[in-house]
């Protein structure tokens, strides 16, 4: 899984999430996501500084 825009299915699996949820965030624009026909598509940057972004909010909640 070397590439850059990634599935449904391939997010998931990077997130260890299942791939319901990953739609819901998706559609509730929650996640970085592109919507190409009835497909979702995932860049992996995207979903890294989204990682990092989350885990800055968390680190901070519980450091002060």
């Amino acid at each position: 899984m070397n590439t850059e825009i990634m599935t449904t299915e391939e997010a998931a699996e990077y997130l260890k999430v299942s791939k319901q949820f990953i739609v819901k965030l998706a559609k509730e624009k929650k996640l970085p996501a592109t919507k190409i026909g009835r497909c979702w598509r995932f860049s992996r940057p995207s979903l890294e500084q989204w990682i990092s972004k989350r885990l800055r909010v968390d680190e901070e909640m519980y450091t002060n």
